[in-house]
């Protein structure tokens, strides 16, 4: 079964009853919700449990579930009053995350520094993104929830290795896996993506929970993002994968423009029906 959603803020609404008819239209059961980024005016204080359980009753009344709860928070951050109050953040969506109806709790291990930057893959800055991890896995043990944990090229966990290694550090059932194999994607590697999809599932197996489909292209020396179909991600490998060991895994639409969703959730289902 292909269980399809979509990165909520990819989608504009002015509302949550405009955001959830818009998922419903697309046929999508389940979407990764950042509450913040879809309504840039809601701080983390106005997040309590009445307002969580008022979005997963207005989305479920489309028949939409929150799949990821996104708290994409900044781990080594070097202000340390910066760092707790992210921390804070993460474990207000953990307390939350019963409320809201999610199965997931994602974030990523953020940058040393305003974007690229080599002081993100020192030994150092890796093993303080692991020191805030097992403190934040603590909570997530405390609440009954689970953090899934994404890896990117430009943060301390950068590797299908280091989020192994990660994972190896913090010994819990607490802490899962987002794949996202775009985000693992550089102008070295991304003709070999195949061998780093089959590279993830053999080294993290069983603990990767959801995968985010979004797709790239090589422009002008870099790396950039596109709406799904129209770009060189892998997806049938992806597919497969899910269709043979993993139905009913989480699949997320991320980085998709708004007005190509309807052509890309057409798109995906089509390779899914070819892919064995």
């Amino acid at each position: 079964m292909l269980n399809l959603g979509v990165r909520a803020h990819d989608i504009h609404a002015e509302n949550l009853e405009e955001l959830a008819e818009k998922v419903h239209q697309l046929g999508l059961n389940h979407i990764q919700f950042a509450p913040s980024k879809n309504f840039p005016g809601i701080t983390t204080e106005q997040l309590t449990p009445g307002f969580a359980r008022h979005c997963r009753d207005v989305f479920a009344r489309k028949g939409i579930s929150i799949s990821v709860l996104g708290c994409y928070i900044n781990l080594v951050a070097r202000d340390r009053v910066v760092r707790e109050k992210e921390l804070q953040k993460f474990y207000r969506y953990l307390r939350l995350r019963e409320d809201f109806g999610a199965s997931l709790v994602a974030t990523e291990t953020g940058s040393v520094g305003n974007g690229y930057t080599k002081a993100n893959f020192t030994e150092e800055t890796f093993l303080l993104a692991t020191y805030f991890v097992r403190q934040m896995v603590v909570q997530a043990e405390t609440f009954g929830t689970t953090i899934a944990v994404e890896a990117g090229v430009n943060h301390p966990v950068h590797t299908i290795d280091k989020l192994k290694r990660l994972l190896g550090a913090v010994p819990s059932n607490n802490i899962q896996v987002i794949l996202d194999v775009a985000n693992l994607m550089t102008l070295d590697n991304w003709r070999d993506q195949g061998a780093i999809i089959d590279e993830a599932i053999d080294k993290l197996g069983e603990r990767i929970v959801a995968i985010h489909l979004k797709d790239f292209v090589i422009k002008e020396d870099q790396i950039e993002f596109v709406s799904m179909g129209k770009g060189l991600l892998g997806l049938e490998r992806i597919l497969s994968f899910v269709k043979r060991e993993r139905p009913w895994m989480f699949l997320l639409l991320e980085g998709t423009r708004e007005e190509d969703l309807e052509g890309a959730v057409r798109w995906i289902r089509d390779v899914n029906e070819r892919v064995k």
